[in-house]
C-alpha cells in the first residue's frame, strides 16, 4: 500500500535541510582528505630528496625573453611595410587578421 505523503512544516523542512547540508559538507571533507592523501602518496613515491652542500655547483636556468612579448605570439618579420602602403588582411595558420 502507498503511504500518505508526509506534510512537513517549515521548521521541519529547515531542520532537514540543515542536517542534509551538514552531511554533504562532511562527505565533501572526507573525500577531499582522501584525494589529498592519494596525491601525497603519488608525489612522495616519485620524489627524491636533494641535499646541497656549500660549494656545490648547481644549474640555474633563466630564460632570456624580450620584455612585453609572449612566447606564443612571437613571429618572424619578413619585411617592414611603409605606413603609406595599402594593407589587406590575410589568413596565416588559421588566424584572422
Amino acid at each position: 500500500m502507498l503511504q500518505e505523503p508526509i506534510e512537513y512544516t517549515t521548521p521541519d523542512f529547515v531542520a532537514r535541510l540543515v542536517t542534509q547540508a551538514e552531511k554533504s559538507r562532511q562527505l565533501a571533507r572526507i573525500r577531499t582528505l582522501a584525494a589529498q592523501e592519494k596525491d601525497r602518496r603519488r608525489y612522495n613515491s616519485r620524489h627524491r630528496a636533494v641535499l646541497y652542500q656549500p660549494g656545490d655547483l648547481v644549474w640555474i636556468y633563466i630564460p632570456v625573453r624580450e620584455v612585453g612579448r609572449s612566447v606564443k605570439t612571437v613571429e618572424k618579420v619578413l619585411r617592414a611595410v611603409p605606413s603609406s602602403a595599402q594593407t589587406f588582411g590575410c589568413n596565416l595558420r588559421g588566424s584572422r587578421f
